[in-house]
């Protein structure tokens, strides 16, 4: 499988999965372990200006806030978002989620967008899918290839005694060289009337009687 193959199947597809999971981790672990409290703004200021947006969304206000954790502890924190030049559409965060054990590390619930049972599932459940087929497309690719070698076997030189269909049958010791000589003379067998065994010669092999054509003076 070349590089660009396996970008395409296996790594943009698991990169993919694991910022569905990372979402699922915001969604559903944090309002777990943690909690939301309010946030208030307290400062803001114009950081940058892109003209190629709408007039409503050319500049970038960083808009930065407080909030207090269950203690009573103030913590600080800033983020960015887009509005007119007067800022008239911009705000601060209606709340803030925090763990409880490190009040610091804080996400901003601008949008009621973090803390979504709803939205922690779905994301989970498609991290999932994607991996699961991802990783279980190549698995049927092997077994596919497994069962396609198992089916064509190579013939090998010896296959009249390798056919199933003929394995109990017991070839002449002399065929090979008739398939490899055609137009090689062919040794008449014939049935020793003593032990009925099957010969080849002038003799049987089993008890030694003579080739009855031999009273004819022929000797096969």
């Amino acid at each position: 499988m070349s590089k660009p193959s396996i970008i395409k199947t296996k790594i943009l597809p698991t990169l993919i999965a694991l910022i569905f999971l990372f979402g699922a981790v915001l969604q559903l672990i944090i309002p777990l372990l943690g909690k939301e409290t309010s946030a208030r703004e307290i400062k803001r200021d114009i950081v940058r200006r892109d003209r190629d947006e709408h007039p409503d969304l050319q500049f970038v206000w960083e808009i930065q806030y407080e909030y207090f954790d269950s203690k009573g502890d103030r913590h600080t924190g800033a983020y960015d978002q887009n509005g007119n030049a007067t800022g008239s559409n911009v705000h601060a965060p209606r709340s803030v989620f925090y763990l409880t054990f490190l009040p610091n590390w804080k996400v901003v619930n601008s949008n009621a967008g973090t803390g979504n049972i709803m939205a922690g599932l779905v994301s989970l459940g498609a991290g999932i899918l994607i991996l699961y087929a991802t990783f279980n497309k190549g698995g049927k690719k092997k077994k596919s290839k497994k069962r396609a070698k198992q089916k064509v076997q190579p013939q090998s030189a010896n296959y009249p005694n390798q056919h199933p269909a003929q394995r109990s049958y017991q070839y002449p010791g002399n065929y090979a060289n008739r398939l490899n000589n055609p137009n090689q003379a062919v040794t008449k067998q014939w049935q020793c009337p003593r032990c009925n065994k099957i010969n080849q010669g002038n003799f049987c092999n089993n008890c030694g009687f003579p080739n009855p054509d031999q009273s004819s003076g022929h000797f096969a």
